[in-house]
């Protein structure tokens, strides 16, 4: 009897290979399957979402510093180069690398006439500075710039407040103009020009490593 149960089950396990898995257990490791498959499709389109983020944050601000340095470099040319290329004519301000260079030639152009040159700064120059500042005032850049922006507004103002009090001396008509008391005024004004433009290379280049 005991060999006659064996062969019995035996011969069922055979049958059982032999007919393959049943319909329900298809069906089980199909949905399995198909359960596993979509997890997989999911992670990866999670991933490329993450990822499209990422890349749209960095290129996000890539544009923001991009746009503020437009921004900052356009009112450098024709506010800051422009007022100079207005108050020293006939000198590329690139060329003067020094304050004492600066302090020279705005102290040669005002012993060679004062009164005419104190009228060509009011009249064509100097509205150029006032328009700066208010360009500058009212920018609102990144966090990692804010502070060299606001240098320039302070050179800016800086450079206002000293152009002025040299106006005021060359328009006193009981003063000849005296190169020993005009220099110290002078050495205000080239003051604010280098600080403006230590401040500016400093913004361009915090701008340059964001933006590459």
């Amino acid at each position: 009897m005991a060999g006659s149960d064996q062969n019995s089950e035996l011969e069922k396990e055979l049958a059982n290979l032999r007919r393959g898995p049943t319909l329900s257990e298809q069906e089980a490791e199909f949905r399995k399957g198909r359960g596993i498959m979509l997890i997989g499709m999911v992670s990866v389109v999670v991933l490329i979402v993450i990822g499209a983020f990422f890349l749209l944050r960095e290129d996000d601000k890539k544009f923001a510093y991009s746009d503020i340095g437009k921004k900052v470099n356009g009112i450098k040319q024709e506010y800051f180069d422009g007022f100079w290329g207005c108050a020293l004519q006939g000198v590329n301000i690139r060329d003067i690398k020094s304050n004492e260079a600066l302090v020279a030639q705005i102290g040669a152009r005002s012993s060679r006439g004062a009164a005419v040159y104190l009228r060509h700064l009011r009249d064509s120059c100097l509205d150029k500075l006032a328009q700066m500042q208010t360009k500058l005032d009212v920018m609102m850049p990144p966090d990692d710039v804010s502070a060299e922006v606001k240098s320039m507004k302070e050179a800016t103002s800086k450079l206002r407040s000293a152009w002025s009090a040299y106006i005021s001396y060359l328009d006193d008509p009981k003063t000849e103009f005296d190169e020993e008391i005009a220099r110290p005024k002078i050495f205000e004004i080239a003051r604010g020009w280098y600080d403006y433009k230590k401040a500016h290379a400093g913004f361009n280049n915090i701008i340059k490593m964001n933006i590459e």
